[in-house]
């Protein structure tokens, strides 16, 4: 127990420590320059992290929010890992003195060629003289201050962003290279500056051997500081994010070379918080190549990506049994199965995986003995404005208060009666129920999933088993945004945003509280078989008439858990 305590202590410190990346009000010139360092480490350790650059040994873990970062080591033995942290030291000098407008780190696979890339990251940098006072945000044509919560919800969507890129780029190859460039702005910047690390750059250009896809990952601003990150990777890399139609920004380049130029600062571009006195250098500032190339060689060290992406998985490859009452004798029929968990968590992965195990699948829907419910189904019918709402994504499908629980309940009790039923469909690219519905006739066994499918005690006491499958956060995030790119048109700025604003809160809130409502937990959905065979194998001792044996509209030697008669509120939060 003391070891639990001592750990728990231990993750509380990180947390605090890293809390500090927003100090106080950041009402200060030198807080916000202080933040900014701060996230451009972040941002360019959790890059060399996920791409599987450096050994895990080079980093040390962080806590911002339920996200774990890793970042660099300063006292990193790994001489790559201890570069890159020198040549941050030298982008901080030129920082504060407000010399540098881009950092630029290109990834390349031939020492020879160092100009022709496959993967790029660009860190742009604003500086501006108003002080608090600056207003940058406008909404509905009133100008509004920068404020720190805005300031650590951009911060973190950003860092969401790149997480989940990261996860969706192709692995990098064995041998790789990198290079850092620095661009100034020039009327400030003394033409004999050098920042520590860092020789006078060669006026060249960079291309990428295809086609460049560009990634605008989004800005965070506070009152003194602006900063930019924009990812681009060649396009045949990008098999995973093009399966998921994931593709916003491609520019149709010439197929052999595609110059990066439009990478560097335009004048219109730098416009947005203060124009810039001068226009970006000609001459970039290349990184002073104090180590060989075989520094940066990726010798095996790519993990899988569920690994890199940090998150620690719920429990492994068991599952998680909890006590059943069964002293209580009131039986129901049909066998009902509730299914809960969190978005994307693989609720109906795992309702399928059940199903095809069972041999379900491929029987004609009229005579199937189990049949998946979906609560996405029992959405309520949006008003006028609710609708409005709900196309910009401002709209929180996650409360319970958005879904028909009435209907739910008529529906239960028609199925528990034995009768067919008619289920609503749910279309998510209008949000709106359509006019056909679907048919679902009787079973002997019902699967019905939702994330708050446990949250009302009067659906839950319905159920005689109840499944929550637990899935790390990041993952289903990651499943999130494909799914409602690829199959509900939504752009990725919007999923994020709605992820932010609702659905984590909601899940923290109303959905986590109801794990301890279930009776078999599985982590790692659909993957995790031996939490899936063990509950095929109840279902199916019911279907056969084994130790489950129906009879006389009773299933035998299986009973409802008691009800829980602990204080619990009956009112809803909102």
């Amino acid at each position: 127990m003391a070891a639990v305590k001592n750990g728990i202590r231990k993750s509380k410190v990180e947390t605090a420590e890293w809390t500090g990346l927003f100090l106080n009000d950041l009402k200060n010139e030198q807080e916000s320059l202080v933040f900014v360092k701060r996230m451009m480490a972040l941002a360019v350790s959790s890059i060399t992290y996920l791409r599987g650059i450096f050994p895990e040994d080079a980093y040390r873990s962080r806590y911002l929010e339920d996200l774990c970062i890793k970042v660099l080591r300063e006292d990193c033995s790994t001489p790559g890992a201890s570069k890159i942290v020198k040549w941050m030291m030298g982008c901080f000098d030129a920082l504060e003195k407000q010399y540098l407008q881009i950092v630029f780190i290109g990834v390349y696979t031939n020492p020879d060629a160092p100009n022709s890339i496959i993967e790029s990251y660009q860190f742009k940098f604003k500086y501006t003289g108003k002080g608090p006072e600056m207003d940058v945000l406008r909404n509905n044509g009133v100008e509004m201050q920068v404020v720190l919560e805005e300031t650590k919800r951009a911060s973190v969507l950003l860092i969401r962003k790149l997480f989940l890129l990261m996860q969706n780029l192709d692995d990098l190859p064995n041998k790789v290279y990198l290079t850092m460039k620095l661009y100034y702005y020039d009327e400030i910047t003394p033409a004999d500056y050098q920042p520590p690390g860092f020789k006078e750059g060669e006026c060249d250009s960079l291309w990428f051997e295809g086609t460049a896809v560009h990634f605008k990952l989004g800005e965070v601003q506070t009152a003194f500081h602006n900063l930019r990150v924009r990812v681009s990777a060649e396009q045949t890399r990008l098999k995973k994010l093009q399966e998921g139609s994931n593709l916003r920004e491609i520019k149709q380049d010439p197929p052999k070379k595609t110059r990066e130029e439009e990478d560097l600062p335009s004048e219109d571009e730098s416009a947005q918080l203060k124009k810039p006195v001068a226009k970006r250098h000609k001459a970039a500032k290349n990184m002073l190549k104090l180590v060989s190339w075989e520094e940066f060689r990726l010798n095996d060290l790519q993990l899988p990506t569920l690994r890199r992406h940090i998150a620690s998985m719920a429990g492994d490859s068991e599952t998680h049994l909890k006590d059943r009452d069964e002293n209580a004798d009131v039986v129901r029929q049909p066998f009902l199965i509730g299914v809960s968990g969190g978005t994307a968590s693989g609720k109906s992965s795992v309702c399928e995986k059940i199903m095809e195990l069972l041999g379900q699948n491929k029987i004609d829907h009229h005579q199937r003995q189990v049949v998946i419910l979906s609560q996405d189904s029992f959405y309520k019918v949006l008003t006028p404005e609710q609708k409005a709402k709900a196309l910009k994504g401002q709209f929180n499908f996650d409360h319970p208060d958005a879904f028909d629980s009435d209907l739910i309940m008529q529906t239960l009790r028609k199925i528990l009666q034995g009768e067919t039923v008619q289920i609503p469909v749910y279309d998510f690219v209008t949000h709106s129920r359509k006019e056909e519905f679907i048919t679902v006739y009787p079973a002997d066994v019902v699967l019905f999933e939702g994330i708050l499918m446990f949250y009302s005690q009067e659906i839950r006491d319905l159920f005689q088993m109840k499944l929550f499958v637990d899935t790390d956060p990041d993952t289903r995030l990651s499943r999130r945004v494909l799914r409602d790119i690829s199959e509900r048109g939504r752009e990725l700025e919007q999923v994020l945003t709605q992820y932010i604003t609702f659905v984590k809160p909601a899940f923290e809130e109303f959905c986590l509280p109801t794990k301890k409502y279930a009776d078999v937990i599985i982590p790692r959905g659909a993957d995790n078989l031996v939490a899936i065979n063990l509950i095929v194998q109840h279902i199916q001792d019911i279907l056969n008439g084994g130790p489950s044996k129906r009879h006389n509209g009773c299933v035998n030697g299986h009973s409802t858990p008691r009800q829980r008669r602990t204080s619990e509120s009956s009112s809803r939060p909102h």
